[in-house]
């Protein structure tokens, strides 16, 4: 019985590593789009000065605060899972 827990419980780690790392790598796509858009586009105008500035001074520092923040979690859902199957004796 407590094998069985333990292959859930790290069967539910490595799939919540898998899940935070695909939404991390969502989160650098955004950057890398947003990063273009503000960086090599010829839109100009009163709309492009004021999203590029928000972009620059508030949403792009956000996305990569968050997409830290996953690529931890990530590692600890790893480390944790590494732990567990470990300690099942395996």
């Amino acid at each position: 019985m407590v094998v069985s827990v333990t292959t859930e419980t790290e069967q539910t780690a490595r799939r919540l590593q898998s899940q935070v790392s695909t939404n991390q790598t969502k989160i650098t796509s955004l950057l890398n789009r947003g990063n273009s858009l503000a960086n090599e586009s010829e839109w100009t105008g009163p709309d492009a000065s004021r999203w590029k500035s928000h972009w620059e001074g508030e949403v792009r520092s956000t996305l990569t605060r968050v997409g830290t923040q996953l690529q931890e979690i990530a590692e600890t859902c790893t480390r944790v899972a590494g732990d567990i199957f470990r300690a099942g004796g395996r």
